[in-house]
């Protein structure tokens, strides 16, 4: 029901995000300040901006708050609350890296993966967001036709996508570098018993490999080095063997980010 308000609701709200918006004050069914630009009502709780959040202490507490701008970067940030000294943060926070990157640096930041490229075939992944997945583009030595992906069968390909492991071949040895953006998070949907992946723009150690269902048989990641080894860590642009009871989802995370060889030596048969 309308109550009567103490003072003029202009006079005590403000649109940060849009200051030379005109405030009218609206007293219907309650106490509003609404604000108009060009006649058009604006949502000032709308994030338009890049607001840094690197001085700002979001508390000890381990609940995600979402990805903000802090130390020049964009990250993902933890904390107790969203308000902190009687402010609300929660519009300072973004939905994803690339929208983060967008609003406060334009575009975001890329990454280069290189490889070392034996004669004959090559397990091979991607594991940046490219603007071109074509293997002809990223691997312009390859031999035409050679891309293939496993579900069940083998299945010829002519794009790589993250998560998923291919064989490739050469006419012989040489380097490569694919530069894209970083892919830190990555959720891989396996069939029953074994699967053909690829991994994320950091190294994961198989055992921070996250497995809700418990589908992975232990000891049954291999990478093909002139012979099956086992496996310790899924290295960017490797592809590696992987072996459930059941299908399932598992997911790679940077969290915990592991170093890996400027120089990426790929698997090959």
């Amino acid at each position: 029901f309308p109550v009567e308000c103490f003072a003029d609701p202009c006079t005590v709200e403000s649109c940060p995000e849009f200051p030379e918006a005109e405030c009218v004050a609206n007293y219907c069914e309650g106490c509003w300040a609404d604000f108009y630009l060009d006649d058009e009502w604006l949502d000032c709780n709308s994030q338009t901006g890049c607001i840094d959040l690197t001085e700002i202490d979001f508390g000890d507490c381990d609940m995600a708050l979402g990805i903000g701008w802090i130390n020049d970067n964009c990250e993902y940030i933890s904390g107790c609350d969203w308000v902190v000294d009687g402010i609300d943060y929660s519009n300072a926070f973004f939905d994803s890296m690339d929208e983060c990157y967008e609003t406060c640096v334009n575009s975001p930041p890329t990454e280069t993966v290189s490889y070392t490229i034996q004669e004959g075939w090559n397990l091979v992944g991607l594991p940046l967001e490219v603007n071109n997945s074509s293997y002809q583009i990223l691997f312009p030595s390859a031999i035409e036709g050679t891309l293939y992906s496993f579900d069940v069968g083998y299945n010829s390909e002519e794009n790589l996508n993250p998560g998923t492991g291919y064989w490739l071949r050469f006419d012989g040895a040489g380097s490569n570098a694919v530069t894209g953006q970083e892919i830190s998070n990555l959720t891989l949907s396996l069939n029953s018993d074994w699967n053909l992946i690829s991994g994320i723009t950091d190294a994961v150690d198989v055992a921070n490999i996250q497995d809700p269902g418990g589908i992975i048989i232990s000891g049954t990641i291999y990478g093909f080095d002139n012979g099956y080894a086992q496996a310790d860590m899924i290295e960017p642009g490797n592809a590696y063997w992987l072996r459930t009871t059941e299908p399932g989802d598992v997911s790679l995370s940077s969290t915990g980010r592991q170093n890996y060889s400027e120089s990426n030596q790929l698997l090959r048969s």
